[in-house]
């Protein structure tokens, strides 16, 4: 159902095609561009599955980016076995066991393993310190302001930018459970009329208003160049209580904010 839905395709950049001019693409280009040049010159033959599925996934990667990485992985090993053949390898292998001949027994000493085992130990260790939501670079996701918005949140219903779902999520919930998201990226979870739904609101198309009010939203976190947040400015029902370059926050005005508050900057001020 979600392979052959093509709103929800669209949607999300790991649905659409490669693009090759994004930085760093030349990695995937490069071993595209190798497949056919080791095939044609290579004294080795792959295999009907491993040729099989390196056709096939190549198909999936060239329609939509997140199928790359699992290309890679299924591609990669032929193209070793097929680079193997190459004259040219043949022929450094063999300089290189004339200059270096390997030794035919193993010294005594560590267990062959022993290195596998600290890379992998080491790899999986530095997650800690590389992955997770809370690495997420400024650049992408405001987490000055998510962060202040989780702070100043009093239980009321969040509307939000559907990129910054999974950081709330992550962060959010865990702090005060009743931070529920409107919306995050797994589009295919929330079906169109949901989207659509948060789409209006978020470009302040006629209806935003009602919209909000039906479902109860007391705060509002958005980007700054958003249509939301130009309707927002001249609500005189909602009052800004921050502000930074890429985002803004937005409490009603009722019985929970019956006192102004000042609007705070990215520096506290």
């Amino acid at each position: 159902k979600l392979m052959g839905d093509p709103f929800i395709q669209n949607l999300n950049a790991d649905w659409l095609s490669q693009d090759f001019h994004a930085r760093g693409a030349f990695r995937l280009e490069l071993l595209i561009l190798l497949l056919p040049l080791l095939l044609s010159s290579s004294k080795n033959r792959p295999d009907c599955v491993s040729l099989a599925m390196a056709i096939v996934w190549l198909h999936f990667a060239l329609n939509g980016r997140r199928y790359g990485p699992i290309w890679v992985l299924a591609t990669v090993p032929m193209l070793a076995s097929l680079a193997a053949g190459m004259p040219i390898v043949q022929r450094m292998n063999a300089w290189f066991a004339e200059a270096s001949p390997i030794p035919t027994t193993m010294s005594p000493g560590r267990s062959p393993w022993m290195w596998t085992a600290i890379f992998v130990v080491a790899l999986f260790g530095s997650t800690r310190y590389f992955g997770g939501y809370g690495r997420h670079h400024p650049d992408n996701v405001p987490v000055p302001a998510l962060d202040k918005l989780i702070e100043v949140h009093e239980g009321e219903r969040v509307f939000h930018s559907a990129n910054w779902g999974g950081y709330l999520t992550w962060h959010g919930w865990k702090q005060d459970p009743r931070l529920l998201v409107w919306i995050d990226d797994r589009n295919e979870v929330y079906g169109r009329e949901r989207i659509e739904q948060w789409q209006s609101i978020y470009n302040g198309m006629p209806g935003w208003r009602e919209a909000l009010d039906r479902a109860n939203v007391g705060l509002i976190c958005i980007e700054v160049d958003c249509g939301l947040n130009h309707r927002l400015s001249e609500e005189p029902g909602w009052e800004r209580i921050y502000a930074d370059q890429q985002a803004v926050i937005y409490r009603r005005k009722g019985e929970r904010s019956g006192v102004s508050r000042p609007i705070l900057t990215a520096s506290g001020r």
